[in-house]
């Protein structure tokens, strides 16, 4: 996995261990600024139970990233903050843009799949 490609998804810790977003700022105030920080960081500032959830939700979450398993984290950030995902996993990510009338006729469909774009027109 290169550098580049996880410079937020390695920085984020919302979701992991059910931290909210309000926990994370306090470890990023606290000097907590990325997965490795973390797990070398001897006092966490959270409970003890917390703390180890969180060490172990990021032993998964380098596998998850490493194997591109999206929906990992999908499945455990806040509501609004999916787009942290995106730097990761680009790579392997198609947007998909659908215009139409819905009148049947000049509907369009186009996606892009790293810098390709390829169209299809309907009617």
């Amino acid at each position: 996995m290169g550098a580049g490609r996880n410079i937020v998804l390695n920085k984020t810790f919302v979701g992991l261990a059910r931290l909210s977003h309000a926990a994370e700022c306090k470890l990023w105030r606290q000097g907590v600024l990325d997965w490795d920080s973390a797990e070398r960081c001897l006092t966490l500032p959270l409970s003890p139970g917390k703390a180890e959830a969180l060490r172990q939700d990021i032993r998964l979450a380098r596998i998850a990233a490493e194997v591109g398993l999206v929906d990992w984290f999908l499945e455990r950030l806040v509501s609004g903050h999916e787009i942290r995902v995106l730097p990761h996993f680009i790579e392997s990510t198609a947007f998909i843009d659908i215009e139409t009338t819905g009148l049947g006729n000049n509907e369009h469909i186009r996606w892009w799949i790293d810098i390709s774009i390829h169209t299809t027109i309907s009617g």
